[in-house]
């Protein structure tokens, strides 16, 4: 849960804008290759400039299916929908990216996307706009901590 305000005044109009924002991840895994990822985020938005204000409700919806074909090898296909609930807007999300374990606790992944949208707000969107991308994950705990001193 995050909330994100923004007020400026002395500009000649005063300007406030807070955002109350949610964001959930939920992986499944039945066998070991087959992983099923879904995104869920929604966002009120309370917007004023001057005298006039604006509010308005958005939300995320996204799953990704995710195949690891090795220790080394994967490939995730991936969609997701943005709604703009008071402007009736619709954005889909939709791509394909495969990954590479570089070496224990790092794994890189290039992937494009189709279709795409842009939201600042939702980290879960990271990875939605449209063409091409790199991502980059590495797992962080005591254990791979010890691991690199060594």
């Amino acid at each position: 849960f995050d909330i994100r305000r923004n007020v400026q005044s002395g500009t000649g109009t005063d300007t406030r804008n807070v955002r109350y924002i949610n964001n959930m991840t939920a992986n499944w895994q039945s066998y070991d290759a087959w992983r099923l990822r879904f995104n869920h985020g929604i966002k009120l938005t309370d917007e004023s400039i001057g005298a006039s204000s604006w509010s308005g409700l958005t939300d995320l919806v996204g799953m990704q299916f995710i195949y690891d074909f090795n220790e080394d090898w994967d490939l995730t296909l991936q969609a997701a929908a943005l709604r703009v609930r008071h402007l009736n807007n619709y954005q889909p999300n939709a791509g394909v990216a495969l990954g590479f374990n570089v070496f224990d606790n790092f794994w890189l992944s290039v992937g494009y996307n189709f279709v795409g949208f842009y939201d600042q707000d939702f980290t879960a969107a990271e990875y939605a706009r449209k063409g091409v991308y790199m991502r980059f994950r590495f797992k962080f705990d005591q254990n791979s901590l010890e691991d690199m001193l060594k």
